[in-house]
């Protein structure tokens, strides 16, 4: 598997050069986290994580192991803060992946993106 590359120079398209140089640090962040929940290198770590965690619990019936109890409070825990970071974090990639198309479409039609805005605005 191939990791993306945050270098401005893996970026061909204008647009995306010009939006990678001017993100900012928590944008960036934000970005590389979204992707990395969205891949399915994260999908088969979180999979085999909690294939373990329930290999491990179910031990717990023969009285060898005791980490956490059948209904696995712990693991709903681990969900529940994993969805907590998660949810916001895609949605600010979402409106990155938005605000450059705006971005896009100003620079194909010769707008300024204020008047673009100003046009969606006006159609809601």
């Amino acid at each position: 598997m191939q990791r993306r590359k945050y270098a401005t120079d893996g970026h061909k398209h204008p647009v995306n050069v010009i939006h990678h140089e001017e993100a900012t640090f928590g944008e960036r962040l934000a970005d590389g986290i979204a992707s990395f929940i969205g891949s399915w290198r994260f999908l088969i770590i979180q999979t085999c994580l909690v294939a373990i965690w329930v290999s491990v619990n179910t031990l717990q019936a023969t009285g060898r192991i005791h980490i956490d109890p059948f209904p696995y409070i712990l693991l709903n825990l681990a969900f529940s803060t994993q969805a907590a970071y998660a949810a916001p974090l895609i949605l600010l990639g979402i409106f990155l992946v938005r605000r450059l198309q705006l971005w896009r479409r100003s620079r194909r039609e010769g707008v300024s993106a204020k008047e673009i805005l100003k046009e969606l605005k006006r159609d809601l």
